[in-house]
């Protein structure tokens, strides 16, 4: 059970937090999302869980070991998003263990093959990959590009039908309107 709740299913999210401010539960709930019949998804989140406990407590071999592990039941699954937050902290955990090839290998390959805010957070984490490796200005490029990665969907978000909608219909848009601002002023309403 994760956090009170009688069904790991729905929060095994929440052992990735867990597991930066508690270790010591996370590390417990997680090897009862393992022992139990989980789904898939969930014992990669327990696995991600007991990686990150491990890394931080100095055990980058287990870490990397428990990355691995939920790495290859993501693949498996074929959960594309969970397979490229894991590629992206077994990255981590390699760069911590000392193995730059491998580390940025691995990360490369979850930048070529996610998109978006995914692709983003990647970036961010092999820029403070190519920083521990003093590789400053690969870090400025990785962080150069997941802005611009957020900053184009923050575009796209403005230029949506709900954002449209928004602009056109609601009276505290109506201001923006006159003086040609971009952004919604009324993001919350109906």
């Amino acid at each position: 059970m994760i956090g009170g709740s009688p069904s790991p299913h729905a929060t095994a999210e929440y052992l990735l937090a867990l597991a930066m401010s508690r270790p010591s539960e996370a590390r417990q709930q997680a090897s009862a999302v393992l022992s139990g019949s989980s789904s898939v998804l969930d014992r990669t989140y327990a696995m991600q869980a007991l990686g990150i406990v491990e890394q931080d407590s100095g055990h980058v071999g287990l870490a990397i070991g428990n990355f691995r592990q939920g790495l290859y039941l993501s693949q498996a699954a074929g959960l594309g998003v969970r397979e490229l937050d894991l590629a992206a902290s077994l990255g981590t955990a390699l760069a911590m263990a000392g193995r730059r090839q491998a580390a940025l290998r691995v990360l490369d390959e979850a930048v070529s093959g996610s998109k978006g805010s995914v692709k983003a957070r990647v970036l961010v984490r092999r820029a403070g990959v190519r920083e521990l490796f003093n590789d400053f200005e690969g870090a400025y490029q990785d962080g150069m590009l997941a802005s611009g990665d957020l900053a184009s969907r923050r575009r796209s978000d403005l230029g949506s039908p709900r954002t449209q909608q928004c602009r056109t219909r609601s009276p505290w848009a109506r201001p923006l309107r006159r003086s040609g601002g971009a952004a919604c002023a009324c993001a919350g309403t109906s």
